[in-house]
């Protein structure tokens, strides 16, 4: 049984008692050693996956029952432990692991760890617990396994070996003392070294050759801690582990502290043991000091220890010792106090640790605000020049009051007196030293030092801005303006002085007007235009001055624009008139219209007024920043006409946008119904409005009932067709848009109008293609009657719109005789469908009425009417099997002038075949002009070519083939003609005609037909070479040999059907003939891969046996094994 206790739930790891069995497992020891090590708890202590666990092992007995085994196995996650925490100090209480099911008692404070016991046995046996943890530490070191090997009896949990160990491992750095995988005992250390790679063991004496076995490198420790196999420690790691001990005896708390704190250890390489013996002290009293957040024992922490500490010894390495985090848990008053005291007073150890603690709190952010009256300027002057300065700003100004400038420029280098903020201090508390410090910084040299400060927040201009562009020359104010250009924080702070640094730029007689133009450009695009309005006008009058062009002032544009916006009320129409007063010369008024076409600037009627009358601003702004500009000036009545007078100005120049901004702004429905354009101008406006992509935007303004049906008001003369309708969205509009000018609720109503409005039948048909391709939020029912319900005087019926929404298909009713030539009257542009259902509606009328329906017919355009003796030979084709139904109609049609075909089909052959047969010959060629072709006058196939219909004749040369035909001899050198021959001479043609590079007939299919019809009147085309004289050849075989080269494109399972079904009766149960058939069908089937192959003729089987089952259904299974 396993009591399982975690600090974090197991559920989603699997399989973690099957990986634990090992640290969990109880192990029996031999007969001699029951005695000493009777019920003794086993302990582990290990790292599983992200956990660290402690388990303990042994013996329960509950009431009379016999002993069982039972393990307590405890998980804590590694990230939730605290550096300062390590749980294994709990290995050996057995309080904390319960075997029955009681909650674990608290029974270790770590502050109290180790108690009195223990160090008891660490003085009593001082010199094994030193050796033990030299061992511990030497084998971690060097990635080695230590066994401590010793007598059962000093195996069990009371003895004294069990507390040295859990001493030695508490000793040990943090990185060390959690990766140790612990057992004791064990006495298996095969399987912990090997499988379990364990780091520390203890197990029976006899056993120490066999974890010497399992790996070479084990250490092997006894009792008292001495190595043994002629092993040994190192002197530097014996006398680490010394010292560590003798403090711990001299200060037990801190050993934990100390373990925890020091997280140096690292496997993969080696210990300075010497320096850490050296500072083991100092880093013993620093973890037991930490290890509590008192701030006066820090306070005597860090005067007594550490100070002295310092005085003794110069080279310790604080920077490693002691954190920038654990500093900051010391009292700022302590360390301000000690960073105040005068260096020179201090020894170079103490003078060390100074300079860490100004860094330390320089990183803190510490400041003094107040020093004591004993503490020197200079140095309070000194501690100033950090950057950033551990001298508060306050404390700074009381210093450079009492100071003057040499005594300022004496204690550090100019650009560290720029840098930490002091002469700014300086000249802030002393303005009239400006001029001495330029005058300074131009003789030393570190004039562009002190230029470069400006703008960083360190060095302002006051007291010496003015003076230094008083005494520059020419070239240091270019080189100024340069730098302004290119440091933007450079320009905020100058901008006060720009106005000066150009009037003196401009009282130059060295520099030319195009230097200073482009200076001003640069300047222009450098400032920010929110600080001083008043400097773009400054440069704006100094590039206009200069004539510039209108690309080169673009960027003062922008930024001028930028700084109206952001212009207060009261300057903002000064800057309006000074822009519109260099209208004409390089700028004007368009400058402060955006890229969207919108005012770039916040408008008050004074300033609507002036750009209202600008002519070029109105042109260019769009129809949202016109209306906004109209918007802003004072209510009266003219301003209405004004804006619907503004509006039709632009609709004549650019309708669709001046329409999409009415829908926009939300004025369509008061500019409809004000506008003075002309009803033409008017019309196309509204359709504008109904088709305006603005609707398909999310941001589309929702349209309302007046606006529409104001705008249908207009169009309603001469109606709508159907490029005017509305484009109702076909695939889904965007998330939150309406697709078409939709006022919500009202969707049915709309779509009646819509229907009462369309001037024709066509866009009655685009209509309900565009509702039933919409996704419409209502049902309408069948909306071709609906839309045709709502059509006003349109007279159409709901399947005539069908008919021109969705054209001829086979599931269309026809139309009756009165209704298509309605439709063909009032199709609009969709003449063609109007035909086409007029077409159908002659041929479904032809049954009852064929005399008339021929007379209508005569009346259809030329090319409808050839489309309709097509469909009239379809029909007649397709009926022929009727024939005393079709009988009227055939004699009607017999008499009627009717052209014959130019072209044919296999079935209308045959259809025509049997018009003949019946005495309908005019009908007969109306089907197939070719029908009457006399086989039995012609001598060759050559001779019949020419009177083959169509196209078939012109386009193949038969010279070859009426060559071919006279010699069939099989001498050809050509193994393909060879084997040819030896099947047919037919497949031979077929073959040659397969092989030509000239397109194949449009019709191959009456090209065999007229090829066998000849050849069966000539049998001795029939015969193969191979054949005995007399011997039969059936037609059909050979058919299926020229079909399958002549015809790739029908398919080996498309031949047999084809060919199958017209074999004649006599051959239909001879298995011979079947086997025949199969054996031309593979013949076919060469060239093609042998997969395909099998594939195919499978798919031949299958037909060959459904056809044959269905002529002799007794012949089935003995097909089948034919087959």
């Amino acid at each position: 049984m396993c009591i399982l206790r975690a600090e974090t739930p197991l559920a989603a790891e699997q399989g973690w008692l099957r990986e634990l069995t090992l640290w969990l497992t109880y192990e029996e020891l031999p007969a001699a050693d029951s005695n000493s090590l009777h019920n003794q708890d086993i302990w582990s202590c290990f790292e599983w996956r992200d956990f660290f666990c402690i388990a303990r092992i042994g013996r329960w007995v509950a009431g009379d029952e016999h002993p069982s085994t039972r393990a307590h196995l405890r998980l804590w996650l590694r990230e939730a432990i605290g550096p300062g925490c390590d749980p294994g100090v709990l290995i050996g209480q057995s309080g904390a692991f319960p075997l029955d099911d009681q909650a674990p008692a608290n029974v270790t404070d770590e502050g109290t760890w180790p108690d009195s016991d223990t160090l008891t046995i660490l003085r009593t046996r001082r010199r094994a617990a030193i050796s033990l943890l030299a061992c511990l530490l030497q084998a971690r070191e060097e990635g080695r396994v230590l066994a401590v090997a010793a007598e059962p009896a000093q195996l069990r949990a009371d003895a004294d070996l069990q507390r040295l160990i859990l001493v030695a491992r508490a000793a040990l750095p943090r990185t060390w003392k959690m990766s140790l995988r612990l057992r004791l005992f064990t006495l298996v250390p095969g399987l912990f070294i090997r499988r379990e790679r364990a780091g520390l063991i203890a197990i029976p004496e006899h056993l120490a050759r066999s974890a010497l076995a399992a790996d070479k490198s084990v250490f092997i420790a006894d009792a008292d801690g001495m190595p043994r196999f002629q092993q040994q420690l190192r002197p530097d790691v014996l006398a680490y582990s010394q010292a560590l001990i003798e403090q711990t005896l001299t200060l037990p708390t801190g050993l934990l502290a100390y373990g925890n704190r020091c997280d140096w250890g690292n496997a993969d390489q080696c210990t300075d043991w010497a320096a850490q013996t050296r500072n083991l002290p100092l880093c013993y009293r620093l973890a037991e000091g930490l290890r509590r957040d008192d701030q006066r024992n820090l306070e005597g922490l860090f005067r007594v220890v550490i100070f002295n500490a310092a005085l003794a010894d110069a080279a310790i390495p604080w920077e490693q010792l002691v954190s920038v985090a654990e500093w900051r848990r010391f009292p700022a008053a302590a360390l301000g106090d000690f960073v105040l005291l005068e260096p020179s007073s201090l020894n170079p150890g103490a003078r060390r640790l100074q300079s860490v603690l100004e860094q330390v709190l320089i990183e803190h952010g510490w400041q003094i605000d107040a020093a004591p009256q004993a503490v020197a300027p200079q140095r309070l002057l000194a501690l100033a020049i950090h950057r950033p300065a551990l001298i508060g700003a306050e404390l700074r100004r009381k210093l450079v009051a009492g100071t003057d400038l040499d005594a300022i420029f004496g204690i550090a280098p100019p650009d560290a007196l720029i840098l930490s903020g002091v002469l700014g201090t300086f000249l802030a508390v002393h303005p009239s030293v400006g001029p001495a410090v330029v005058q300074n910084a131009r003789a030393k040299a570190w004039l562009p030092t002190l230029l470069q400060s400006v703008g960083t927040g360190i060095l302002d201009l006051s007291g010496w801005g003015s003076f230094y562009l008083s005494s520059a020359d020419s070239e240091e104010l270019l080189a100024l303006a340069e730098d302004i250009a290119v440091r933007p924080e450079a320009a905020a702070a100058w901008c006060p002085f720009i106005g000066e640094l150009v009037a003196r730029l401009q009282s130059s007689a060295t520099l030319d007007p195009r230097t200073l133009a482009r200076v001003a450009r640069r300047l222009i695009t450098a400032v920010v235009p929110t600080l001083s309005p008043q400097t773009y006008l400054v440069l704006l009058d100094l590039l206009t001055a200069a004539e510039e062009s209108a690309d080169e002032v673009e960027p003062l544009g922008d930024c001028f624009a930028r700084a109206l916006e952001q212009a207060d009320d009261e300057s903002r129409p000064a800057m309006v008139d000074a822009l519109l007063a260099a209208s004409g010369r390089t700028m004007d008024a368009r400058m402060l219209i955006g890229a969207d076409g919108d005012l770039r600037i916040p408008l008050d009627p004074v300033i609507a007024a002036r750009l209202l009358d600008q002519e070029r601003l109105t042109e260019t702004l769009s129809v949202v920043g016109l209306l906004g500009l109209l918007r802003a000036l004072p209510e009266s009545g003219d301003r209405a006409a004004q804006l619907v007078r503004f509006i039709d100005q632009r609709c004549e120049s650019r309708m669709d946008e001046t329409i999409t901004g009415l829908i926009a702004s939300g004025l369509w429905d008061f500019w409809i119904a004000h506008t003075q354009l002309d009803d033409q101008s008017r019309r196309q406006c509204a359709v504008a409005w109904l088709q305006a992509a603005v609707w398909d935007s999310a941001t589309a303004p929702q349209p309302t009932l007046e606006g529409w049906r104001l705008a249908l008001a207009v169009v309603r003369e001469p109606g709508l067709d159907e490029g005017d309708l509305p484009r109702l969205r076909v695939d889904r509009p965007q998330r939150g848009s309406h697709g078409w000018p939709r006022v919500r609720c009202f969707e049915p109503e709309q779509i009646a109008d819509l229907a009462g409005l369309c001037a024709n039948a066509g866009a009655l048909a685009r209509l309900l293609e565009l509702v039933e391709g919409a996704e419409m939020p209502f049902d309408l029912g069948d909306v071709a009657v609906f839309i045709a319900e709502h059509a006003a005087g349109q007279e159409i019926a709901g399947p005539m719109l069908r008919w021109l929404a969705t054209g001829p298909s086979a599931r269309q009713v026809p139309l009756t005789l009165d209704e298509s030539a309605l439709l063909l009257a009032r199709c609009g542009r969709r003449r063609e469908r109007a035909l086409a259902a007029r077409r159908r509606s002659l041929v479904s009328a032809l049954m009852h009425a064929p005399k008339e329906v021929l007379a209508l017919a005569e009346e259809l355009p030329t090319e409808a009417r050839m489309a309709w003796h097509h469909d009239l030979r379809r029909w007649v084709a397709a009926r022929i099997q009727e024939p005393t139904a079709c009988r009227p109609i055939l004699e009607t049609l017999e008499g009627a002038d009717l052209p014959e075909a130019n072209a044919a089909s296999f079935p209308r052959r045959r259809a025509a075949l049997r018009l003949a047969e019946q005495g309908f010959t005019h009908v007969a060629a109306f089907l197939d002009a070719g029908y009457e072709v006399d086989l039995a006058a012609e001598g060759t196939l050559a001779a019949l070519v020419p009177r083959l219909p169509g196209a078939i004749g012109r386009r193949l040369d038969w010279s070859p083939i009426a060559d071919l035909l006279q010699d069939t001899g099989a001498h050809d050198a050509n193994t393909s003609i060879r084997r040819s021959l030896t099947t047919h001479p037919l497949r031979l043609l077929a073959a040659r005609l397969a092989d030509r590079r000239s397109p194949m007939p449009e019709e191959p299919l009456l090209l065999l037909e007229d090829l066998f019809r000849a050849a069966q009147q000539r049998p001795e085309l029939l015969a193969p070479s191979h054949a005995q004289p007399g011997e039969a050849y059936p037609s059909e075989i050979a058919a299926v040999h020229m079909a399958a080269v002549l015809l790739p494109t029908l398919g080996i399972a498309g031949i047999g059907r084809l060919f199958l079904v017209s074999v004649p009766a006599p051959w239909r149960d001879d298995r011979g003939w079947i086997a025949s058939l199969r054996g031309g069908l593979a013949n076919a089937l060469t060239g093609i891969p042998w997969r395909r192959a099998c594939e195919r003729m499978s798919v031949v089987d299958a037909l060959l046996y459904a056809h044959a089952t269905a002529w002799n259904p007794g012949a089935g299974p003995g097909l089948a094994r034919s087959i």
